[in-house]
């Protein structure tokens, strides 16, 4: 039985068990990630982490025509995740994007 993997470490540098290559999925808002290779786990904690946020930040991130917000875009840097459009158009992205923690190989 596979385990799911919460991979968000407050500096979203990935965690060893991170596998970019199998399903995963994580909030364009804040930038957690979740692994798991069930996609109704996935869908169940992405449903449930959304949750957590109010809807004022859903309607800016949708308003802002970002795919992620720029804390989202730093945290999710490390795993491959970056917004190539925001970081080009927003400032606030772009300086998220280079302040990333790299991956450490």
């Amino acid at each position: 039985m596979t385990k799911p993997v919460l991979t968000f470490h407050g500096l979203a540098l990935a965690s060893e068990d991170f596998d970019p290559n199998k399903p995963h999925t994580y909030c364009r808002i804040c930038g957690a990630i979740f692994q798991h290779s069930n996609i109704k786990i996935r869908k169940r904690w992405s449903h449930g982490h959304a949750d957590r946020h109010s809807e004022a930040e859903h309607v800016s991130l949708a308003k802002s025509g970002m795919w992620l917000t720029p804390a989202a875009q730093y945290r999710l840097a490390a795993y491959g995740v970056i917004d190539i459009v925001s970081a080009v158009t927003n400032e606030e992205s772009e300086a998220a994007l280079k302040e990333a923690p790299k991956v450490q190989e």
